[in-house]
């Protein structure tokens, strides 16, 4: 991970193992660094109506920078953590020793939610046990959420909340 961190690619790590003693072994680690690989492209597919400038303040890769793979694994949980997508995938694809286009394959998931509950409400606070002596009454829910509205990963929610004794609506 270490050489991955610093954009090299092609490291091999090989052990040759010797006994130099009774219960002793001497372990020799060969390595054989690879090639630091810059970032030729960056190429984005899959978003249907997610607008490119929402995904791209989320990338910390840029074209012409060096391949860390901290940064790509960071832009996959930025992309991730905006909630719009349902499948993030980054792929790296070699052109040559030092160069690589990175393909961010994105798959939207579902933009509405709808939600409905039933419960009760009491007609005064209830304290600890009287619970089952306080007068109990109906109340409904209902909310819907609207998710990557104008393709800005922004969220527009509806809450409603109707009981005998409260009637709330939240947006």
């Amino acid at each position: 991970s270490y050489y991955l961190n610093q954009g090299v690619r092609g490291t091999k790590i090989s052990a040759a193992v010797e006994k130099s003693g009774e219960h002793l072994f001497s372990v020799k680690f060969i390595i054989s660094e690879g090639e630091l690989v810059r970032i030729e492209k960056v190429v984005i597919t899959g978003n249907v109506l997610t607008n490119k400038k929402t995904i791209w303040k989320e990338l910390r890769i840029k074209e012409g920078e060096f391949a860390f793979w901290d940064a790509i694994q960071e832009t996959k949980r930025n992309l991730e953590n905006l909630g719009i997508f349902s499948e993030v995938a980054i792929e790296e694809i070699p052109l040559s020793d030092e160069k690589e286009n990175v393909v961010i394959n994105l798959k939207e998931g579902e933009r509405n939610y709808i939600g409905v509950g039933i419960g009760l409400e009491t007609k005064r606070e209830p304290w600890a046990t009287s619970l089952w002596t306080n007068e109990l009454r109906p109340r409904g829910t209902a909310e819907f959420i609207r998710s990557n509205v104008l393709g800005r990963a922004y969220q527009f929610s509806l809450v409603t909340q109707l009981g005998l004794k409260e009637k709330r609506g939240v947006v």
